[in-house]
Order: structure tokens, then C-alpha cells, then sequence
């Protein structure tokens, strides 16, 4: 209960001094992204950003974090789902397990994963390819058949892949990557939409500082605290709210076996209408003082963005 009353407090705050919390697309704001410019973070912050002289790219979430916690940006932009790679664990349980840091938007960004090449480059040509591992795994057939004679190298992003191919000037030369990166670096287009699941979707998170939550949405975004055999009767709790159960994790406790906190996600159940924050918590609320042995934060309640 002390995590959702904290929560009421901020949201009496917010409300009284009018900050703008609700917003389809910001005009202004200073935003750190994961990746190199050209990634899909990056890609992900401009359709939702307005603004993009504002975007910085970041090495890492611990770096967009404190970014954030610094005030060197209002928002920051993660990955944290692949359909095709599935959740990115690292990313989610580092935003999970930091007090100072909200959701306060999801965007599902529509990727294409292509062929780049350097001036009159042919794919039957390319000797050196860039690839990040995922890519690597996914597509070993694809790699067989159609660049049989590449020495692929491994990259951690594919953006960083399509500066190499840029730098390089060399037509045996190619990288995976994203159209927006073709545009960026004008690299051209060997091959498109190689990916094994079309179209591949990823989802971000928009996050921002704890005051910065959102007053309405119609996703929320909860850590739940408590024993595994108990966790039915918790779900019981919320199925009596008018709230639907989208997904659930399950991530582990540091120094202890077999025991877990779990990520929920939810949406009111009328989907074409937002709830009011402290009609959440009120379902929350009520959910926690009916399962005694369970502890609930606020993670965040906003709206979902698709961009394809």
C-alpha cells in the first residue's frame, strides 16, 4: 500500500501545478536513446518526438537512466520486446528495479531488416558482412543461400554496421540494417525485408523521472511482490477489477532461489476509453488490501503508440 499512496501524493502534486503529463506527440524535450544514431531506438524516439535536435544516443540503459536522474534529458527510449527475439530482460529488470523511473509510453515501432550496400554494390559480390548476433541466429539459412561467400562479423547494433559500410567506401562491403539507416548513411538497398518474421515489431518504452507520471492511459504497468502459490489468488484479485491481464513476468529475486517478483501488464476493460489514474489505483488499491501477502508498485499507467 505504501507504493500506491506514494503515487496519490505525486499525482495531487502534479495536478495542482498543471504540469503536462498526456501528450500524442511532445514538441520539446530532451531524449536519450539506446543505441548509435540510426538504431531503432533512434528510430523510435523520432516518430514519437517531435523535436529531433533533441535526441541523444546513449551506450547503454544504465546511461539513458542517468541521464534521465541527472536532468540531462526529460525521457529516455529503450527496446524491451522483439517478436522476433522475444524480451529483452536486461533492459526491463534494470527499469524495474530503479524507484526513480517510470513508463510513461510504449511505442511499437514496424522494422524492416535489410541488405546495405556502398555504390554499386551487388549482393552476389559481398565479401565482409556486418550482423549483430540475434540476426546471426535467426537467419543462419538465409546466410547459407544468399551470401554464401561473406565473412560475417558481429556488431552490437545494426546502425553501427551501416557506419562501417559508409566509412569503408568499399562495394564487397555490406551490413543488416534499417532503411532509416540506409537513408542516413546513403547506403544503397541490396535486399529488403529479410527478416524471418514479417513484418518484425519492436517495443519501446518511453520513461521519464518518477514526478513525471501520467494522469490517464489505458495501460498499466505493475511489480508485484510476492509467494509463487499464492500468485493464482492474486490474479483472481484483479480479474475482479475491470482490468484484463495482457502479459506477465516472472524475474528472479538477487541471492535467493525460488523466489520471484512479477511483471504484470494490464488495460482497462472497455479499451476505447482511458481511466483516470486514481481510478487505477483504486482497483490496485483494492486488489492489495484483498491478497494480503502481495505488495504492489506502480510502474506506470500510459498510452500505446504504433508507428509503422
Amino acid at each position: 500500500m505504501k507504493y500506491l499512496s506514494k503515487f496519490k501524493n505525486i499525482i495531487s502534486t502534479v495536478m495542482v501545478f498543471g504540469f503536462l503529463l498526456t501528450f500524442p506527440i511532445i514538441a520539446s524535450a530532451n531524449v536519450s536513446y539506446v543505441g548509435p544514431e540510426g538504431s531503432y531506438s533512434n528510430e523510435a524516439a523520432r516518430a514519437f518526438f517531435e523535436n529531433t535536435e533533441f535526441l541523444t544516443p546513449a551506450e547503454n540503459i544504465e546511461s539513458v537512466i542517468t541521464d534521465i536522474v541527472t536532468s540531462k534529458s526529460t525521457h529516455g527510449v529503450i527496446p524491451i520486446e522483439s517478436s522476433m527475439t522475444g524480451v529483452n530482460f536486461t533492459n526491463m529488470d534494470t527499469v524495474l528495479n530503479d524507484y526513480r523511473i517510470v513508463i510513461t509510453r510504449e511505442i511499437n515501432v514496424t522494422v524492416t531488416q535489410a541488405v546495405l550496400g556502398y555504390g554499386n554494390a551487388e549482393l552476389s559480390n559481398i565479401k565482409v558482412l556486418y550482423a549483430t548476433g540475434n540476426f546471426i541466429k535467426q537467419h543462419e539459412q538465409w546466410l547459407k543461400v544468399n551470401l554464401p561467400n561473406a565473412r560475417v562479423q558481429v556488431i552490437d547494433n545494426p546502425a553501427q554496421g551501416a557506419k562501417f559500410v559508409f566509412e569503408a567506401k568499399n562495394p564487397s562491403v555490406a551490413a543488416i540494417a534499417s532503411l532509416h539507416a540506409a537513408s542516413m548513411y546513403n547506403l544503397n538497398v541490396l535486399n529488403n525485408n529479410i527478416q524471418a518474421v514479417r513484418p518484425e515489431v519492436i517495443k519501446f518504452w518511453v520513461i521519464a523521472p518518477q514526478n513525471r507520471v501520467e494522469t490517464r492511459g489505458i495501460k498499466t504497468s505493475i511489480f508485484v511482490s510476492g509467494p509463487a502459490p499464492k500468485l493464482s489468488k492474486f490474479l483472481e484479485q484483479i480479474a475482479n477489477q475491470p482490468l484484463e491481464l495482457i502479459s506477465i513476468q516472472s524475474r528472479p529475486v538477487k541471492g535467493t532461489l525460488n523466489k520471484y517478483k512479477y511483471y504484470i501488464e494490464l488495460e482497462v476493460t472497455d479499451k476505447r476509453e482511458k481511466r483516470d489514474k486514481k481510478d487505477i489505483l483504486s482497483y490496485l488499491s483494492t486488489v492489495e488490501q484483498n491478497s494480503k501477502d502481495f505488495s504492489i508498485r506502480l510502474i506506470g499507467i500510459y498510452d500505446v503508440t504504433a508507428n509503422s
